[in-house]
């Protein structure tokens, strides 16, 4: 492991949440994009769950539903490959954040219970906590 790539990846990943926190999507997208390609030059397949995790919820913020699903859907994928339970989570609850968004709120629940499920194996309190208040709200609007 090269940890002077991983300080710097860090260090740029840290960046790009204080611009999506402050509302800066767009420049926190252009960033989440180069380290993705940093993350798969560097065959790092954990940066590029947590750069594609990043991904997805930018462009659910920025309205772009379907490329928020290719990039959850990519995510959770490769978190599976590489046995990745909390970006498997966080994919899973990406997709059920962009089902809702599109007013699909049994696909909604459906990947929020798959997350609740793997949360609930791993002992992830947070991670099961964030899935029940997604089935919350998607039981409440269907």
């Amino acid at each position: 492991m090269n940890y002077k790539i991983t300080a710097v990846f860090e260090a740029l990943f840290e960046q790009g949440k204080d611009l999506f926190e402050t509302g800066h999507f767009k420049a926190s997208l252009e960033l989440w994009q180069q380290l993705l390609v940093m993350s798969q030059e560097a065959i790092n397949l954990h940066q590029e769950v947590k750069v594609l995790n990043a991904l997805g919820n930018t462009y659910n913020a920025l309205g772009d539903h379907h490329q928020a699903l290719k990039s959850h859907q990519k995510q959770v994928t490769l978190a599976q490959k590489i046995n990745e339970c909390l970006g498997e989570i966080e994919a899973n609850i990406g997709l059920e954040n962009t089902y809702f968004f599109l007013n699909k709120y049994q696909k909604s629940i459906n990947y929020n219970q798959r997350a609740l499920v793997i949360a609930r194996g791993t002992g992830n309190e947070l991670e099961e906590a964030i899935a029940l208040g997604g089935l919350g709200n998607a039981y409440f609007l269907c």
